[in-house]
Formats: C-alpha cells, structure tokens, sequence
C-alpha cells in the first residue's frame, strides 16, 4: 500500500469512528426522556390547551411561576406531569373547573403522569400516541381520596398501555378512566392494556375504568400485573354515571405477575350498564365482581 494510500484509509477509519461515537452519544442522549410539567395558570395547573411547540403552557421544573416551555420536540421523548391543587370535580366525566386539558392534534409522548394534590384532570380531546410500552400513564402519586379519579378522554394509540400504580398511602384507589360517558372515543392502541406494580402490594386498588364501549380495543388483553386490580365498566363519581351495553371479547389475565395475585375484581357502577365478557378469563387469583370493597349496581355477564 503506498503512503498516500494508508494516509486515506487512516482518515476514513477516524470518520467511521467519529460517526460511530456520534451515533452512539445521540442514541445515550434520547433514552433519557425529559419531564415537562402541565403549568396553565402559572401555578402548576389550570385549564388549556395541550399542543404541540405553540402554546406556552408548560414548565422545565416542578416550580410555580410563569410558564417557560411549550410541547417541543413533539417525538415521544418527553415525558408529561400533571400537579397542582385542583378545584372539586364535576362528575359528568369533565373534570375539575381548572383540570380541563384540551389536546390539540396528535401529541406524541413518552409518558404521563397525574399526579394533582386534589381534584381531577380531564384531557380531552386530539391523539395522544404513548410510546413507552412500560410505564405508559402512572398513578403511583396518588396519596389522597380527593386525587384518586383521573381521566383520559382523548384517543389513545401506540403498543402497549401500562397503567403504573405501586405505593397507595392507605386505602387510597387510584382511578384512571378511559373514554367519555356515552359513545366517547375510540382507542386504537395495538397491544395490551396492563395494570403495573406490585403483585405484593397490599393496600389501595389499582381502577381502570373502561366508560364507553370503544375505549378498550377488541385486541387488547387485559393482564392484571398488580395485585389489588379493578377492571371497571363506569365507575361513576368524577367518570360520570353513564349506563351503556357492550360486549368485549378482551382475555383477562387475572395474575399475570409471577405470584398468587389474592384480589382481582370486575365491576360495573350503574344499575342499568351490561357488560358481556366474552373472552377467556384466566390466572392463579381471587376474583370478586365488585368496585371498590363490595359496590356496583352494573350487570357483568
């Protein structure tokens, strides 16, 4: 090889290298998912609109003051917290009076956490495409029955939606309700809907509230990971108490956390709602048809 040759062949081996190291450093830098956090009203809260890379309504710390961030890079990699103090709920499914999030467009997020001191958040509204398959929408901040029901109206797509609530102070439920009352919004999420945490956990049920007959898709399994697990069919109070008929052929994996789950329950808040469950229900668990501790006027079949 002449000199001029090995002198090209040197070069073009540190260009490899620097791509390499480029790619490598771009790939460490995005895993980790930054947090902004919802600040409407300068506060840590309020109502507005959820876009992306145009209102301002977002802060880069969990401090109060004005708002200094907007919804940008909108490609999955931010994470969303939701705070504050907020006002007493209405129970038609809207939420608190200053917990009102209207989504504009498809959002594009890594995860979402709700996380207020008091009242209910209620998005509404657009697409919110989650992209962590793991720790998708978590509730594992919930300390006080004022916090516990939180809902998500907007249409959710991705793979896998994992409902993250661990430690419970008390006997705190924690309450995620999925879709509007009425005929609400249909969820397009390819992969399972999953109740995180513990199978140890021992104190608090972990609620997801189906409230529409299109809020859970026909292909999801529902896999029960958390001990303490409630699959509702409207859940009343802050969800609204809507009355709807549906048939979901969903699997349910009662325990599907590696251990005897001792308490798993599906229930039906009001007197007039009939579910058909027309999948296979499996899995090493107590199964009781219930809402909370023993409630539930609704009719599961």
């Amino acid at each position: 090889m002449s000199f001029r040759s090995s002198i090209r062949a040197a070069a073009i081996s540190n260009l490899l290298l620097a791509a390499a190291f480029v790619t490598v450093f771009c790939l460490a830098t995005s895993a980790s998912a930054v947090t902004l956090v919802w600040d409407a009203d300068s506060n840590l809260q309020g109502t507005g609109t959820w876009d992306a890379n145009t209102t301002q309504d977002w802060k880069t710390s969990n401090t109060a003051g004005a708002p200094d961030s907007k919804w940008n890079p909108n490609d999955g990699t931010l994470d969303a917290q939701f705070g504050g103090t907020l006002s007493a709920a209405a129970t038609d499914g809207t939420g608190s009076a200053n917990g009102k999030v209207t989504v504009s467009g498809t959002i594009n997020v890594d995860s979402i956490t709700l996380a207020p001191a008091a009242g209910t958040y209620a998005l509404s509204g657009g697409v919110l495409h989650i992209t962590n398959p793991t720790n998708s929408i978590v509730m594992n901040t919930i300390s006080s029955g004022a916090a516990r029901a939180q809902v998500i109206a907007s249409q959710i797509t991705g793979t896998d939606i994992t409902v993250f609530t661990d430690s419970l102070t008390g006997g705190v439920n924690s309450l995620l309700t999925l879709g509007s009352p009425g005929t609400g919004v249909t969820n397009t999420f390819t992969g399972d809907l999953i109740f995180g945490g513990s199978n140890t956990a021992s104190v608090g049920f972990a609620q997801i509230n189906i409230n529409n007959p299109t809020a859970l898709p026909a292909t999801a399994t529902v896999r029960m990971k958390r001990n303490n697990s409630q699959l509702l069919f409207g859940s009343g109070g802050a969800s609204g108490s809507n009355t709807f008929t549906a048939t979901y052929n969903n699997n349910i994996i009662l325990n599907d956390g590696g251990s005897v789950a001792t308490s798993q329950s599906i229930g039906a808040f009001s007197n007039g709602t009939v579910i058909t469950l027309g999948g296979v229900i499996s899995g090493n668990s107590g199964l009781i048809f219930q809402l909370g501790t023993g409630g539930g006027q609704g009719k599961i079949v």
